[in-house]
């Protein structure tokens, strides 16, 4: 087995695992590496070569650039309660 330094380098993989889920003959592994992060190790025996990973790799994918259109409506608020606040890690929003 190697790393598979085609889909994306090691210090670049976000570790997301998008390769794996693709892969559609089970090539593909995610294993710790030294820094205990996962990474994306490809059984060359197995591989066919499909190059689905690079295709759904978030890092590689040719993104469009952000246009007022694609950027989505974004919201802030806080609870007025300063005690529903400080136990809240939503800024007490979201209560139960």
């Amino acid at each position: 087995m190697d790393t598979i330094t085609n889909v994306v380098t090691h210090n670049k993989c976000s570790g997301c695992s998008a390769c794996f889920s693709s892969c559609p003959k089970g090539a593909i592994t995610m294993q710790m590496n030294r820094e205990g992060f996962m990474e994306p190790v490809i059984d060359k025996q197995k591989c066919i070569n499909c190059n689905l990973c690079n295709k759904v790799c978030p890092i590689l994918i040719d993104t469009v650039s952000t246009t007022q259109e694609t950027i989505p409506p974004t919201y802030a608020g806080w609870n007025k309660d300063k005690r529903i606040r400080e136990q809240s890690s939503s800024g007490g929003i979201f209560l139960s």
